[in-house]
């Protein structure tokens, strides 16, 4: 079917969908080079970031509707989409660390090994409630990779305790509910997909190691 449309079209269609692939790549490309060079990101950057690597291919699929069918729909769609990509990412890398089922897949704190700044560590290290010696204390771990399982804990202790993991819970499970609302039982198909994308509730520290 993409030959039926007119020139004009066709180059709009090959130019979204190689500016998509190029914001993809600059995304994951920034994720990558913070983890092999020990950086911290600021959490705008950390949304820049997830708005290339993740929100682009939602948004492209948006401007594709646009482009060969109706604008104001793309529109929306959009609007919608951005907060749906940015929503996944960050539920992603915040259930890294705090769902029993993604610790039993990949291992617990895999993103403490990593070096990976995800939501939930920089919400903690931009907790006021934080002493600069814990953060310190986090970071070196962090540049340092490969932690034991009795500073993981620590870590998740820390992290925990200081409010940070619970806070994030509800930035996510608000940003679910408004996707929901702006769904509305439009699409039944995403409807589904953000049912199954649901959170845990995080897990007391004294009872990580029973899912371990």
């Amino acid at each position: 079917k993409f030959k039926e449309h007119p020139d004009e079209t066709r180059h709009k269609i090959v130019n979204s969908t190689i500016d998509m692939l190029c914001n993809l790549h600059l995304g994951q490309g920034n994720d990558i080079y913070w983890c092999e060079y020990g950086l911290c990101p600021t959490y705008q950057s950390y949304l820049n970031m997830i708005d290339g690597k993740t929100v682009s291919l939602f948004k492209c699929c948006a401007e594709l509707c646009g482009i060969v069918g109706n604008k104001k729909i793309a529109k929306e769609l959009s609007e919608l989409y951005e907060l749906i990509g940015r929503y996944m990412q960050q539920r992603d890398d915040y259930c890294n660390l705090t769902d029993p089922a993604y610790w039993k897949a990949k291992g617990f704190f895999e993103d403490l090994d990593e070096g990976k700044y995800g939501m939930l560590f920089l919400h903690y290290l931009d907790n006021k409630t934080v002493t600069d010696e814990e953060k310190t204390y986090v970071r070196e771990h962090m540049l340092k990779g490969n932690v034991d399982i009795e500073n993981k804990l620590k870590i998740y202790s820390m992290i925990y305790d200081s409010g940070s993991t619970q806070d994030c819970y509800n930035i996510l499970e608000n940003m679910r509910l408004e996707i929901l609302d702006k769904l509305n039982n439009r699409s039944k198909t995403l409807s589904k997909v953000m049912d199954k994308l649901y959170l845990v509730q995080p897990i007391v520290p004294e009872n990580v190691n029973t899912y371990l």
